[in-house]
């Protein structure tokens, strides 16, 4: 039988051999002769079709292209020998004989790179920052005429737009190539049709967005309208791109930024931030100084968006943080005072599971390897990346987490106290280090109270006082001349000497206030915008994100747990421990008649054994989310999923509880004899043991400290041994509850149906159905899992904290009203006041 005419796969080179009368459908769908995979393939892309023993193309798509030599098609259209078809991604090619070229796979390649103005035969794809260099090397002012010319001249190259175009990584797939660990190696896809420009998110790990908003479904462009991969934003100028970056690019300005709570000893309303305006250039290193609770924290955390501010703007050079937070988080860091790494790893396992977890999940082992490699090189640990994470000095330890973070290239570099506890050389050492990033184009804010070395590596100084209120902005020597202090750790006894209001109205009318406020603000500032929704991804973009992070995170916590052998062999001694007590108390029941005595003391042994179990599972998990906090936090700012965390948290510890209660069990029912289904009993304490760790984990998410998780542990637990229902009777409304809420009322009636008629007719014992009760396990084991995948969500979520804002913003207005009201009819007060800011 010929094999020809085929279709051949151009990327793996598989035929597919054409059968006359026989259409050959190419697409999604499982009716086709060829499934793709690719999601900017259609279901039902086209058809091939075989007329007067002639091959010809159908498409089918109404959103997806199909392009036949390059040039899309609209209709039915005659295949010529070793004509090149491309849809989506996939590529094809139409073979009517066997000739060498075909044989040897060697089709002729269409041209696949930007016909660039400047060069337009190139011999590789251009990226963005193929640009010709910029000639502005200083600082000039935004509207100046030098300005205007300047920056006319270092606009970068556009990139004109035709047919079917790729934009990621991909060194020979893509013809707008954007290197950055954020971009996937196939990112996106725009395709050039009758004038209109159709963009396609290829399920990319960080999103394609258009004006903010991230797209899920082809997107056509407006002229003018900005792309947003990764830090590179791509304007739309209806017939070519003109690429900008924000890597190495950003400049962060606050507006008008204040922040009020309310007191919760008096109920009145404090000041946090009032009224703060600021601007930090690109390759700027800024440090916030003050004295204690003066709002350093607070903006801080404002500028990063953490806990955004009540009223003001922050901008990531022209776009609002708040409202373009999903396209923005990840280009931007916070390294907090306390380090977030596991300290049972070494540095280089550290690195690897971040990375992993952070770059897109095309990124191969050798790339993540050469990322590492250029952190550890730059923070000078390359020698220490084998030693494990709790034997580094603290300085070492800083380094190790400040590398962990910029692993995924962000621009924007906020440093919270990184530096505290540190002795003088460290310190030393750690700022010079944060101008070193500056200097190689980070945008860095940082909080400290050590000033020894802020005057010789900052290149300004934000100066907060009391209430919140902007004291200085401005070069540190020029801070000295201001405040007229010597050296600038005396500028915390001078700010005492004035009030804050002083500090705060003298430098809104000094020369510095214009020079490093007021002309580096933004000439029109833009309106009020409402947060972007985010937008749902599919099901199964959803399913393949959330799997594969599980993955690195079971074998980051298996990894972690080979390392850590007392815990494990603590747990093996637990069950070991438990099954002595229990063979040593009940010895060989076997032995005993059948008798009330001996149903008596096999239910006595049944609810030992299960409750130790439950205790198992809840006491392993009780303590495993609170205590990672802090480390949760930082994974779930940048893409970690709280659904992952849980599953892989779940997953692990249900697996290591089942395997000591099966233990327990072995040991016991192979002295004690019992006589019930050992399979049974296995498959119910199994149970059991997910329901305790689903419980313990509740009690982990939900604790604000490991201290607490610990006390809430044997709240949990002793109830369950009171209403089993086998130290007394339960009746009435009790038994109702236990029913309903005790665990081990139906773990217990579980084991019980597996014993003997025998012994339940002597033991008074009324039968119960195993599968019903295991069914209320189940149930039980997911109404815990519930809550706890609840709280574990809401710990770092920003949609919480807007919503306390909320909450904060009625109890203000409130208050507000109070006092006006006060105000308005001072004699039935008998005090007056003035109406609070909100």
């Amino acid at each position: 039988m010929s094999q020809f005419p085929a279709l051949m796969d151009d990327v793996t080179k598989t035929r597919y051999t054409l059968t006359a009368g026989q259409p050959f459908l190419v697409g999604r769908t499982e009716e086709s002769q060829l499934k793709v995979t690719d999601v900017a393939c259609s279901r039902r892309q086209f058809v091939l079709q075989c007329e007067s023993n002639q091959w010809h193309l159908v498409p089918l798509s109404t959103t997806s292209p199909t392009f036949v030599n390059g040039v899309q098609i609209e209709g039915k259209t005659l295949l010529a020998h070793q004509a090149v078809i491309q849809a989506g991604t996939c590529r094809f090619i139409f073979l009517v004989r066997a000739d060498a070229a075909a044989q040897a796979g060697t089709i002729p390649e269409m041209p696949t790179q930007i016909p660039l103005a400047a060069d337009p035969k190139p011999k590789t794809p251009l990226p963005p920052s193929a640009a010709p260099p910029s000639r502005i090397d200083r600082t000039i002012i935004a509207d100046s005429e030098e300005a205007a010319e300047l920056i006319a001249e270092a606009l970068p190259q556009s990139i004109p737009l035709s047919g079917n175009m790729l934009i990621g990584r991909e060194d020979d797939k893509v013809q707008i190539k954007l290197q950055h660990p954020h971009v996937s190696r196939l990112h996106a896809q725009l395709v050039m049709s009758g004038g209109n420009a159709i963009l396609t998110d290829l399920r990319s790990a960080n999103g394609t967005f258009v004006q903010g908003k991230r797209i899920t479904e082809p997107t056509r462009l407006r002229v003018g309208e900005r792309i947003e991969i990764g830090p590179f934003t791509l304007v739309f100028t209806g017939t070519a791109l003109v690429p900008q970056s924000r890597e190495n690019n950003i400049q962060l300005t606050g507006r008008k930024i204040c922040r009020q709570v309310i007191d919760r000893k008096d109920g009145r309303l404090r000041v946090l931030l009032d009224d703060i305006s600021l601007v930090i250039r690109p390759h700027e290193f800024v440090c916030l100084l003050g004295p204690s609770g003066s709002g350093k924290s607070t903006l801080l955390s404002a500028l990063s968006a953490r806990v955004p501010a009540d009223s003001g703007q922050v901008l990531l050079n022209t776009k609002d943080l708040y409202a373009d937070f999903d396209s923005l988080k990840r280009d931007m860091v916070v390294v907090p005072q306390k380090d977030a790494l596991y300290e049972s790893l070494t540095v280089d396992q550290a690195l690897w599971y971040t990375a992993k977890l952070r770059l897109p999940p095309d990124t191969s082992d050798d790339e993540v390897k050469r990322y590492i490699d250029e952190k550890l090189t730059i923070m000078k640990m390359t020698e220490h990346r084998a030693t494990k994470i709790r034997d580094l000095s603290g300085g070492q330890l800083k380094r190790a987490s400040l590398a962990s973070e910029l692993l995924s290239g962000p621009t924007l570099v906020f440093l919270d106290e990184v530096t505290s506890g540190l002795d003088e050389q460290t310190d030393r050492e750690m700022m010079d280090l944060f101008r070193s990033l500056a200097d190689a184009g980070k945008t860095v804010v940082c909080i400290t109270h050590s000033l020894a070395n802020v005057e010789r590596t900052c290149h300004l100084v934000v100066i907060l006082t009391k209430g919140g209120r902007l004291a200085f902005i401005g070069k540190p020597e020029e801070a000295l001349r201001y405040f007229g202090i010597a050296r600038l750790g005396d500028v915390y006894e001078e700010l005492e000497k004035q009030s804050a209001e002083h500090w705060q109205k003298r430098y809104l009318t000094s020369e510095y206030y214009q020079r490093y406020v007021e002309s580096r603000l933004p000439a029109d500032p833009q309106s009020a915008v409402t947060a972007n929704p985010p937008i749902p991804t599919s099901l199964q973009d959803q399913f393949n994100g959330v799997t594969r992070q599980v993955k690195v995170l079971l074998h980051r916590q298996f990894t972690m747990l080979k390392a850590d052998h007392r815990s494990w062999l603590a747990m093996l001694g637990q069950s070991i421990l438990v099954s002595l007590l229990l063979i040593l108390v009940f010895g060989d029941l076997s032995d005993l008649k059948t008798g009330p005595e001996r149903t008596q003391r096999i239910t006595a042994m049944l609810l030992l054994t299960h409750i130790s179990c439950l205790w198992f599972g809840c006491n392993n998990a009780s303590k495993e989310i609170v205590k990672e906090s802090i480390i949760y936090r930082r994974e779930h700012d940048f893409n970690l999923q709280p659904t992952a965390y849980f599953l892989s948290k779940w997953i692990l510890l249900s697996t290591l509880t089942m395997i000591q209660s099966f233990l327990l069990w072995i040991l016991v029912a192979n002295y004690c004899q019992p006589d019930i289904s050992i399979l049974g009993a296995m498959v119910t304490l199994g149970l059991v043991s997910i329901a305790g760790v689903s419980a313990g984990l509740a009690i982990s998410a939900f604790a604000k400290t490991e201290d607490l998780a610990v006390t809430m542990v044997p709240i949990f637990l002793i109830p369950q041994i009171f209403l089993a229902g086998r130290i007394a009777p339960l009746e009435g409304f009790i038994e109702g509850v236990s029913k309903i809420f005790a665990t081990s009322f139906w773990s217990d009636r579980a084991l019980t149906s597996l014993m003997k008629s025998s012994d339940l007719s002597m033991g008074k014992i009324e039968e119960t159905s195993t599968s019903v009760a295991w069914l209320v396990l189940v149930l039980h084991a997911l109404v815990f899992s519930s809550i706890a995948w609840f709280y574990l969500r809401s710990r770092a979520n920003r949609e919480v904290q807007f919503g306390k804002a909320l909450v904060e913003w009625f109890q203000r207005q409130r208050q507000a009203y109070r006092k006006t009201g006060a105000t308005a009819n001072p004699s039935a007060s008998g005090t007056s006041g003035k109406t609070p800011r909100s």
